[in-house]
C-alpha cells in the first residue's frame, strides 16, 4: 500500500479536504505523511526507513484555485438561494475586468459588496458573515430587475475589481494576496430586514 498527505483548506466554518498527496509505490511509503512541513504553497512529506535504507522526502508545490465560492447564502423573502460567482482573473495589471457579480438578487433594492483578509462563518443578521474583520466597505449599487411594484429575485450586482486592485487605494491588495468578499442587500420583507450571499475566495495574480 501507499500513504498519503492530505491537504485541508479551512473555509470559515470547517476543514476542508482538497488534495491527497501520493508519494511512490515502494514498501516504506506505507506511512508517507509521518512528518509533514507547510511553507505557503510548498508542501513537505516524509516517509520513515522500512529497513537499514533511509527513508524518503517528497515535495509539492500547491496551486490554489484563482477563485473558490464557499460559506452559505441566505434564502431571501421570495425564497430565492442568492448566489456569488465572479468572471476574468484577479489581476494587479490586466486590463480586463474581474467581475465580482451577485445573482437571485430583491429587485430593486440596495446592496454593497466588502471584503477583507481572511474567511469567516459568524452569526450575522440572520445569515452569516463569511468574511472576516475588519471589513472594508464598498459604495452602495441597486440591483435593478423587474420595475416595481413587482418584487421577484430579478436583482443582480456586478463589481469590477481589477478596477479597484489596480487603483492603489488599497495597500493591501497586492499580488499574492488572498482576498475574500460577500455582498449585503436590503430585503425589506425578511425578518431581519437584509440578505446576504454566500463568499468568494480569490488570489490577486500578477
Amino acid at each position: 500500500g501507499t500513504g498519503a498527505a492530505k491537504y485541508f483548506v479551512f473555509d470559515g466554518a470547517q476543514w476542508i479536504e482538497r488534495l491527497e498527496l501520493i508519494g511512490s509505490q515502494s514498501a516504506q511509503n506505507d506511512w508517507l505523511g509521518i512528518s509533514v512541513a507547510i511553507d505557503g504553497d510548498l508542501v513537505v512529506a516524509g516517509a520513515p526507513a522500512a529497513n537499514a535504507l533511509a527513508g524518503e522526502t517528497y515535495a509539492w508545490r500547491i496551486d490554489p484555485p484563482v477563485t473558490e465560492v464557499y460559506c452559505s447564502a441566505q434564502v431571501n423573502s421570495q425564497g430565492c438561494l442568492p448566489a456569488i460567482g465572479s468572471s476574468g482573473t484577479p489581476s494587479a495589471s490586466s486590463a480586463l475586468p474581474f467581475l465580482v457579480t451577485a445573482s437571485q438578487i430583491i429587485n430593486n433594492k440596495a446592496g454593497i459588496l466588502y471584503y477583507g483578509y481572511a474567511p469567516d462563518s459568524a452569526p450575522f443578521l440572520g445569515g452569516l458573515r463569511c468574511v472576516g474583520l475588519p471589513l472594508v466597505r464598498l459604495a452602495p449599487q441597486n440591483s435593478g430587475g423587474t420595475p416595481p411594484p413587482a418584487v421577484d429575485c430579478t436583482g443582480t450586482f456586478s463589481y469590477d475589481f481589477n478596477a479597484r486592485i489596480q487603483s492603489g487605494i488599497d495597500l493591501g491588495l497586492a499580488v499574492g494576496e488572498d482576498v475574500c468578499c460577500q455582498w449585503w442587500y436590503r430585503d425589506p420583507m425578511a425578518g431581519s430586514l437584509t440578505g446576504l450571499t454566500d463568499a468568494l475566495r480569490f488570489r490577486i495574480q500578477p
